[in-house]
């Protein structure tokens, strides 16, 4: 007995100092960054530097401007979130570089409160022409795989945990939800890990968050012999729960 409640003390305690850091992170990505645009020009997979880029704001009034580094990365701080448009000047690109698509010179963002938002201007020879019906059957069947294979994904598991334990967890759509907001974050959003160690980092996050909820939660009510049906009720709070926390720090 003394065994297992050291166990569940150290599980929770990994949950919340895991938890902590995720939450820590993102309000240090919030208050310390601020708004912001920010990209880096590239052309045949090298830097393009001296490229002017301008802001303005919902209003046409200038808000910054920025050039592009040796190392091809720019950067414009934005006064507050609001919609904003970014523009490149092409007359400053280089001899022989030009958009990709010029339709996309200027880019029209909308920009929330501390987030910090990647604009990309393509560079390259103009694309002429349209996919044609084969790419877009191509494509799409591409699209159905992918999506197909996300809920498989969760099939599987939805089975598993009805298979072993007879319960239906209510919650388990937004826990995989959970743990793809998780390598998004490791891999694009703050960190800038690798995708494998991303992954490999979101299934170790998400994973303390099962244990910390089944040591804390489930095993408890478990203890007291519950019903099944109860055990269904707090799956559903616990999925209305997880779904606002995500959206309050990921949501529009």
């Amino acid at each position: 007995m003394s065994n297992a409640r050291s166990l569940r003390s150290v599980v929770a305690l990994v949950a919340v100092a895991v938890l902590s850091l995720f939450l820590f992170g993102s309000a240090q990505a919030q208050d310390g960054e601020g708004e912001a645009f920010s990209g880096t020009l590239r052309f045949g997979g090298e830097p393009v530097e001296g490229v002017r880029i301008s802001v303005v704001d919902a209003a046409g009034e200038a808000v910054g401007e920025a050039v592009t580094g040796a190392d091809g990365r720019w950067r414009i701080e934005l006064p507050g979130p609001g919609t904003y448009r970014a523009t490149i000047d092409t007359d400053t690109l280089p001899e022989g570089v030009t958009l990709r698509d010029p339709e996309r010179q200027t880019l029209e963002v909308t920009v929330t409160a501390g987030r910090s938002r990647p604009l990309i201007f393509a560079l390259g020879e103009p694309v002429s022409r349209g996919p044609n019906v084969g790419e877009k059957l191509a494509q799409a069947v591409l699209n159905g795989v992918k999506f197909g294979l996300i809920i498989a994904m969760c099939a599987i598991g939805l089975s598993l945990i009805f298979g072993l334990t007879g319960l239906i967890n209510f919650a388990h759509g937004e826990l995989v939800t959970l743990g793809a907001i998780l390598a998004w974050y490791f891999n694009a959003d703050t960190f800038g890990a690798p995708l494998i160690l991303a992954g490999v980092l979101a299934v170790v996050v998400a994973g303390a968050a099962g244990g910390g909820v089944e040591f804390s939660l489930l095993r408890p009510l478990r203890a007291r012999r519950l019903g099944m049906f109860q055990f269904m009720v707090v799956t559903i709070g616990l999925s209305l729960l997880a779904r606002h926390v995500m959206l309050l720090f990921f949501g529009p």
